[in-house]
């Protein structure tokens, strides 16, 4: 599970299952925010393509080798927007849009070695996916 958790804030992403067969389909994935021992997203479920998560991981990687300077990520489910900031002194600002529940908008800091460990743990999860449930 790709995790980040630094002070009072917590990011879980755990792309679990394929959703079927075939080219860029779903994942199946558990993706959690909790602040101050209170979730403020929580969801199971399709929630981005492959190829989402492809994207993902190659942004990050140019944001944590600075040759870029921030991300966003509107993934096509409607669930969330997550854009990523490379600041000047090695952070990272997360800045987080709940589309469903409530909506909200919250903002986020972490420093370089949690988005490393964030990353490579999030590429590492990437190739144990389980293949889709199989469907009669």
């Amino acid at each position: 599970m790709a995790k980040i958790q630094h002070k009072d804030v917590t990011i879980e992403l755990f792309p679990r299952k394929y959703s079927e067969t075939g080219e860029d389909v779903f994942i199946a994935s558990l993706f959690t925010i909790e602040v101050e021992q209170l979730f403020i997203f929580k969801f199971y479920g399709s929630l981005l393509l492959e190829s989402e998560f492809q994207d993902l991981l190659f942004h990050m990687r140019t944001l944590l080798d600075g040759t870029s300077d921030k991300y966003l990520l509107d993934p096509i489910e409607p669930y969330f927007v997550l854009r990523i900031e490379r600041k000047a002194d090695e952070s990272y600002k997360w800045t987080f849009w709940a589309r469903t529940g409530p909506k909200r908008v919250d903002a986020f800091f972490f420093p370089k070695e949690e988005m490393e460990r964030f990353c490579k743990h999030l590429e590492q999860e990437m190739t144990e996916i389980l293949p889709p449930p199989f469907l009669p």
